[in-house]
């Protein structure tokens, strides 16, 4: 089959962004199946004026110049903050192109080579399109505007923050969720939740779609995140992230810094960059913890697995309402026991006292509780580890997740 896949963004946006990655494991695996895929995105960064084609394994990526790189275009009530200089969306200027407008033209221009047989949108990534053509549609959704309301309640920290989210977020959201968003999930033929608690978050916000949705976990290649054998000397903790207050960084550190009072010798190795990043290297000096917490910024993303395996916990204490984190795929299959906030995708994922532990959010007490557990129990440690890579290999792999979307495609 000849495949249109529809993205704002991609790894060359943002190299480690969830919905990303899975992007990037999905388009190359359906080529891997034998489908002709290609897919339609906003500007590149390092060419924002001109459209641009790039061949990766097998994959063909059109990105279209003068459109805002990873972001969809300017609402209306957007524009009129942008004018006031009141909204800054990132590190690049807005594009005088609407990605939606331009990713017809770009739709159209393939079409007329090589007549497509179905398109897979990332979230509404397909707005532009979907009434412009009779081809079936897959959209996959990663979260929720509910959901992402309830994160932005939790995360907003100060005047700025709730000026944004109060005048701008709120009523733009609110508006896609009755109008755009409702007319277009009407419309496409099938919806892929990463979740079943995505699934169910998205019911709420379309209580009449049910017979549509359908739940695939998102799945990485379970031979490059592969079980660890050769463990780091030091007891280790393991974060892969963004570095701010909703993915729970700080309580990384008040746990470490309490394992510290009790003389419990562990590292964390804390991976990505952030809006918070400087105040959290802060708060570890303030901590006296800078012996036992490594910030280690931003890491190729061929060089995560090696982490994974010289670790012993995967730690996420996220206050963020999470569909299905690409790290929780990774660590399962890399065999790293996760504890994690019970919250979300995450709830359904581990089981509890098996392959990880669940934490009510926040309770820095309880993490502690069940590191110190695990520190002191090697062989439980490792029961568990071997747990995880089961789980890893039959739910969250690039295989599982591949065959599932190929028999979607098939019934469709």
């Amino acid at each position: 089959m000849k495949i249109a896949v529809f993205s704002r963004s991609t790894i060359e946006h943002f190299k480690s962004g969830g919905m990303e990655t899975q992007l990037k494991i999905l388009v190359e695996g359906l080529a891997e199946s034998g489908h002709e895929v290609e897919v339609i995105t906003t500007a590149n960064p390092s060419s924002l004026e001109k459209d641009q084609y790039k061949e990766v394994n097998n994959v063909g990526y059109h990105y279209i110049g003068s459109t805002t790189p990873g972001l969809n275009p300017l609402t209306l009530w957007e524009k009129i903050f942008s004018l006031l200089r009141l909204l800054n969306r990132g590190n690049f200027s807005e594009g005088s192109k609407n990605y939606f407008i331009e990713s017809l033209r770009i739709f159209n221009e393939i079409n007329q080579k090589k007549t497509f047989d179905l398109i897979i949108s990332q979230s509404t990534g397909a707005l532009g399109v979907y009434e412009n053509t009779k081809l079936p549609i897959i959209s996959v959704i990663h979260g929720s505007i509910k959901s992402e309301i309830k994160n932005r309640l939790k995360a907003n920290k100060n005047i700025k923050n709730w000026i944004r989210f109060l005048g701008i977020d709120l009523p733009k959201w609110y508006f896609e969720l009755y109008t755009s968003n409702k007319k277009f999930f009407n419309h496409v033929n099938k919806i892929v939740a990463v979740s079943n608690k995505l699934k169910q978050n998205f019911l709420i916000d379309h209580p009449n779609l049910g017979s549509k949705v359908e739940v695939i976990y998102n799945g990485v290649d379970s031979d490059v995140f592969s079980l660890g054998t050769e463990k780091l000397p030091d007891f280790t903790l393991l974060y892969i992230g963004r570095m701010d207050r909703e993915k729970g960084v700080d309580l990384i550190l008040q746990i470490v810094n309490e394992l510290r009072k009790k003389n419990i010798n562990v590292k964390a190795n804390l991976i990505g960059t952030g809006v918070h990043l400087e105040e959290f290297k802060n708060l570890a000096s303030s901590l006296k913890i800078n012996e036992n917490v490594i910030f280690l910024g931003q890491i190729p993303n061929a060089d995560l697995p090696k982490y994974y395996r010289e670790s012993h916990i995967f730690l996420f204490p996220t206050r963020r309402e999470e569909g299905h984190p690409m790290t929780l795929s990774e660590a399962f299959c890399s065999g790293l026991p996760v504890i994690a906030s019970d919250i979300g995708g995450l709830s359904e994922s581990i089981e509890n006292g098996k392959n990880g532990f669940l934490v009510k959010v926040g309770d820095v007490k309880e993490f502690v509780k069940l590191i110190e557990m695990l520190y002191q129990n090697p062989n439980k440690l490792k029961a568990m580890s071997f747990a995880a890579r089961e789980k890893g290999l039959q739910d969250f792999s690039k295989s599982s997740m591949i065959q599932k979307y190929v028999k979607l495609i098939k019934d469709l």
